[in-house]
């Protein structure tokens, strides 16, 4: 039995061995039907097709990329050189091995991007960054990617002490070029290659272990000088959000830009040759970026090179420590998208004016950015409204960053609440509904001169909901759109002047009649037309073409008005606004509507049967202004042309017509029988000379006497304005020097007034001040000539 018992076990003893052993020879073959397949490059083609997520690459041949390549792995053989161009990326899920005779180099914008964060890289690659044109005097803040990069060989032609690190406790200090390995995590600013002494684009090039795991650098209470530590961009949201760096870090970075030139006259603060100024930094916190200087296209697009929410490969940058500690960069911080990585400070400009939330890390915010310029400095500060934002007198770590000058002659910063703290980034709670009833003060400095403000880039809610830039002056407010015009001022010296400020409210604001505005007048009488209607008093303000000077102002009881006026020229292009009061005495003014006044009326030589013959030449030659309502002009030039040459007179000026004998006597050129004289005339009008109308040929006749008798005879009159508001002038053209008798009756007949008028002083005669509204009839006399004329008072 015992026997029997022991057979019977070392059967199944034997039975489970080859069992086992059949097993294990049947779960091979699955384990290698489970192995990654790969495909070959080989200089010409892929042995397996293109690679993808579950496909291996190894590279036996050089290779050039012409898109983004996307790999389980990849190997790189020896010999072979593997190269990534501009804008190409790779996406690699696990290893990357590369052979110690091979290359793996990833050029400007250009990316490595690891999904597996768990695999740590023992291979080289190389990866090349480019800056803007800079000179020897320029400084990057650099951080590496890669492990144990010489800084010297970075950047070899760099000045021996101008490889530079900083700290809270140690302020600025050079690091030995030689012996120096950049420590993953940590900034670094390096001064641009002695050799450029003009400006030209600086290529670095770093090269080593590419860095894929998590990284902590220290950090101090005050501003510290890190860095991304990874080949592909780091989210600026997310770097801020995890909850290791929210105790540690202010919840704001800053990037150098070097907009602003070195000072090399001593007149920025410092004890060294060259002086830089140290708040030339672009910012950016979870409400979003802030720049410090504009590119314009060919195109006259604007643009502003603001940080966009995304760290990119190789930038350092600065974050303010709330207390000494560690701040934690983690694999999980890296953009998922290789175009974040594009934008490099100081690096190439974006062409983006906003900046985008990070798919890891959402923030929901609504933005408006405001931004001052002179034309010369730039200053630009972030408005917006986000959930998680607060609006109270206390700074927000996250969405609020208290103002640095980039410019001491320009500047602009919202003013937080009730502490009135300036910002150059405010963040505010969003609320549901919005509320349109906030107000927004501005702080401003400018310089005396054009200065402008200009509301162009938002997003969110703003996208439909209106904003106003309100200009406040002595309890009057005038509102304007900034969003689709820039608010350009005159400005005296404005230094931290508060009259401007951002609401969201729609005032009832008046307007121009539209077809008006981007016109040209008739004539200076045109009437233009105000809304609304119904008001008690409406108040004109005209301004030369730029807005930027007071030409005339005026009240108007109604809502159509003209320009007739002094002081506004003909012909020329000017910016009308009226305001109507609301709010007790404040006026809220329209929006600028530029209106070209009309041509000045042409003066002609008066004879309606032009051209004519003349036997007498003591014939009168008569000049005046077509349009009977103008300013009288203030010299009269006749031009004359005949066989005898051309002639320029200016004869004795007259009310509005000059007269002139043509006689031998008269005009300086001989006098001829059977000669034609073209006459022509021109004028000087409110200062500018107007060229003359139609020319007028007269002829002389066969035989040429000096009888008297033979002038023209003429009197014409009209009254100006009609209706007219005040007073009303006369216009009269007369070929007589003897005085004019004034008559005035109102319509029951009754005398208002009489008056004796000399020629001479017609310019000088004002009438009706003094009537009440109603219709009068107006006599003048002159010798045997008589004129009747009705007028209106409104």
């Amino acid at each position: 039995m015992k026997t029997h018992i022991t057979s019977k076990y070392a059967i199944i003893l034997i039975c489970l061995f080859f069992f086992g052993l059949n097993f294990t020879v049947a779960q091979n073959p699955t384990k290698e039907k489970q192995k990654v397949k790969s495909t070959i490059w080989d200089g010409a083609s892929w042995s397996n097709g293109l690679p993808n997520d579950q496909t291996k690459a190894i590279f036996t041949a050089d290779f050039t990329s012409e898109h983004n390549i996307v790999a389980e792995s990849i190997e790189v053989a020896p010999n072979a050189k593997v190269t990534f161009e501009s804008g190409n990326n790779l996406i690699v899920i696990n290893e990357i091995n590369v052979s110690p005779l091979g290359n793996l180099t990833f050029k400007v914008n250009a990316n490595l991007s690891q999904r597996n964060p768990s695999i740590v890289n023992t291979t080289l690659a190389t990866f090349i960054r480019e800056t803007p044109p800079i000179t020897k005097f320029d400084y990057v803040y650099w951080s590496s990617p890669v492990q144990a990069q010489n800084i010297g060989d970075f950047s070899p032609d760099t000045l021996f002490d101008k490889y530079l690190k900083y700290s809270p406790s140690g302020g600025w200090e050079s690091v030995p070029p030689a012996t120096t390995t950049m420590t993953v995590g940590k900034g670094y600013a390096i001064r641009g290659p002695q050799p450029f002494v003009s400006l030209e684009p600086f290529f670095g090039t770093f090269t080593g272990v590419p860095n894929n795991t998590n990284v902590t650098t220290p950090i101090e209470v005050g501003e510290n000088l890190i860095g991304n530590p990874y080949p592909e961009a780091l989210s600026a949201d997310c770097f801020i959000l995890d909850y290791e760096n929210q105790g540690v870090t202010g919840g704001f970075m800053k990037f150098w830009t070097h907009n602003i030139p070195v000072d090399f006259t001593g007149g920025t603060p410092g004890n060294a040759q060259f002086n830089y100024n140290i708040n030339d930094l672009a910012a950016y916190n979870l409400l979003g970026g802030v720049g410090t200087g504009v590119t314009v296209s060919t195109s006259n697009q604007v643009s502003v090179n603001r940080p966009q929410g995304y760290v990119a490969s190789g930038q350092g940058f600065v974050v303010s420590g709330l207390s000494n500690g560690n701040a934690s960069f983690k694999t999980t911080m890296r953009s998922l998208d290789p175009l974040d990585n594009q934008q490099f400070f100081r690096g190439t400009s974006s062409n983006s004016t906003r900046s985008a939330a990070s798919t890891q890390c959402p923030v929901t915010r609504h933005r408006i950015w405001i931004r001052i310029t002179n034309g010369i400095n730039f200053k630009e500060t972030l408005l917006g409204y986000a959930p998680n934002a607060t609006t109270s007198a206390t700074i927000d770590r996250n969405y609020d960053l208290e103002s640095y000058s980039v410019s001491p002659t320009v500047d602009i910063n919202t003013l937080a609440p009730v502490s009135q703290s300036k910002l150059t980034i405010q963040g505010r709670q969003l609320t549901a509904p919005f509320n349109i009833n906030d107000v927004i003060p501005l702080a401003i400095t400018c310089p005396i001169g054009i200065t402008a403000i200009s509301g162009s880039d938002f997003d969110g809610i703003f996208d439909t909901q209106y904003f106003w830039l309100r200009e406040n002056i002595a309890g009057n407010f005038t509102y304007y759109d900034i969003r689709t015009t820039p608010y350009t001022f005159n400005a005296a010296l404005n230094n931290n002047t508060t009259r401007f400020q951002i609401v969201f409210k729609t005032p009832n604001l008046p307007f121009i009649i539209a077809s008006r505005c981007g016109s040209t007048l008739g004539s200076e009488w045109d009437l233009i037309d105000a809304y609304p209607l119904g008001q008690s008093n409406y108040h004109v303000l005209v301004r030369n073409s730029s807005d930027t000077a007071d030409i005339i102002n005026f009240n108007s009881a109604s809502n159509r008005f003209n320009l007739n006026r002094l002081g506004i020229l003909p012909n020329t292009t000017y910016t009308v606004r009226v305001a109507i009061a609301q709010i007790g005495i404040q006026w809220i003014y329209s929006q600028p509507c530029l209106i070209t006044t009309a041509s000045p009326p042409k003066s002609f030589v008066y004879n309606l049967s032009c051209p004519i013959t003349i036997s007498n030449s003591n014939t009168t030659i008569q000049a005046f202004i077509a349009d009977a309502y103008v300013i009288t002009p203030t010299q009269y030039t006749f031009n004359v042309t005949s066989i005898h040459g051309t002639y320029t007179f200016s004869p004795t000026v007259g009310r509005n017509c000059s007269l002139y004998s043509f006689s031998s006597g008269g005009i300086p050129m001989p006098i001829t029988t059977n000669t034609d004289y073209i006459f022509t005339v021109n004028t000087v009008y409110n200062g500018l000379p107007v060229t003359g109308g139609p020319s007028c040929t007269i002829r002389t006749a066969n035989i040429l006497t000096r009888k008297a008798g033979t002038e023209i005879s003429f009197f014409e009159a009209s009254t100006y304005p009609n209706p007219f508001a005040d007073n009303f002038k006369l216009n009269i053209n007369t070929s007589s020097e003897n005085e004019i008798q004034l008559f005035i009756y109102d319509m029951l007949g009754r005398e208002m007034e009489t008056r004796i008028i000399q020629v001479s002083d017609l310019d000088t005669q004002e009438i009706g001040n003094n009537y009440a509204s109603g219709i009068y009839n107006v006599i003048l006399k002159q010798g045997e000539n008589s004129k009747t004329l009705r007028v209106i008072k409104r």
